[in-house]
Parts: C-alpha cells; structure tokens; sequence
C-alpha cells in the first residue's frame, strides 16, 4: 500500500467479497493525523478516505465491511467509546447507524444502542455488530415494494424485459421468471408493469 515509506500506520479491517477494495484505518503521520481515518484501498485509486474518515472528529474511524453496492459500515472508537456508522453505496458523509436505521422506520432500543456495526451481507440488506456490554444485534433491510421489478435488484430495466421477453407466455411459479404480477403465467400483464415502471430505482 502507498505510502511505503513508513510515514503511514494502519490496519486492514475487510475487504469486498471479490478482493478488489481494502477497508483500512489509515493514519497519515505526514498529515498530523492523531486518529486514523477510515479508508478504503484499491490498486486503481490507492487511499481514499471514506467521508470525514471518522463519524466524529478526534474519533478513530475503522471501517468493519462493504457490500456490493458499496455500502460500507463500521464504527467509531475513542477511549473504548464505540458509535456504529453507515456511509450508503459509498458515498457522501457518514451517518450514525441509530439515525440511519430510524430515518429508515426502523426503531432501535436506546439502552443498548448499536456501538458496532461489524458485517453487511453482500446484497445490503442484513447488518449485524453488537452493542458495548448488552449483546449482538441484527438489522433486517426489507426492500420497497417495487413493481415491474422483476429481477429483485432495485430498479426497473433491459434486465427485466428480457426476463419477461425470455420467458413469454410460460407457466412459472408465481413471482418468478418475469411473472411480476404473481399470476403464474408471464404475459402482457407483466409487460405492462415493466414499462410502465420503466427506469423506476426503488433503492
């Protein structure tokens, strides 16, 4: 990793399922750093901090797991204080996961809170950590409704079209192979819901 002159300290925390982007906690000596930063590594872009690099500033921001659509979680540390934080499909600042998950209908009991957010599952849609002394937690995503959806990824494409076009006029379970009307059958009612959503992004 560049620097690798020692004037950069740090760890590796995780990393994408495919290897491609390193989590790390990155503190820049060069820089004045006294708390690490959270960062992601990859051979293209080298070091990038993700948001401020902390939550809170004077907070060590360490950075615990990526899903697929970058989405990266991980906590804040200072003086064995821990804050969970969520950066959304990799972008924009760092939220505080208790705001994130209410913001989101979710209701999170305050007496435990969520120190650590420790994992996401690939697609996103589960997160688990533990709270400083009361235990693990899991947080169960459930996705909005979508309609016209029929691959279940978020938005309405060529992706579903060619689902329902692949499998026109086929009996298949409900819900599936394009049958985003849950009739059992794949035909111009399904048709219909993909282009009437067309290029709708339920995420």
């Amino acid at each position: 990793m560049d620097p690798p002159n020692g004037d950069v300290q740090g760890e590796v925390y995780g990393m994408r399922d495919d290897g491609s982007v390193l989590l790390v906690e990155w503190l820049d000596g060069a820089a004045g750093d006294i708390a690490g930063r959270a960062a992601t590594w990859t051979e293209e872009d080298g070091i990038q901090i993700i948001g401020d690099g902390s939550l809170l500033p004077g907070w060590s921001g360490i950075p615990q797991d990526i899903a697929d659509d970058g989405t990266i979680v991980g906590f804040d540390f200072l003086l064995g204080n821990r804050r969970a934080w969520i950066q959304p499909q990799g972008e924009g600042p760092l939220i505080l996961l208790e705001t994130w998950v209410e913001d989101h209908g979710g209701v999170v009991d305050l007496d435990l809170g969520l120190s650590v957010a420790q994992a996401i599952s690939a697609d996103g849609r589960t997160i688990i950590g533990h709270t400083s002394y009361g235990g693990a937690w899991i947080i169960t995503i459930t996705p909005p409704e979508c309609p016209g959806d029929a691959t279940g990824n978020g938005s309405v494409d060529f992706e579903d079209l060619n689902l329902v076009l692949a499998n026109w006029s086929q009996v298949v379970a409900p819900g599936t192979g394009g049958d985003v009307d849950e009739s059992g059958v794949v035909d111009f009612a399904d048709l219909n819901i993909v282009l009437a959503n067309w290029e709708t992004n339920c995420l």
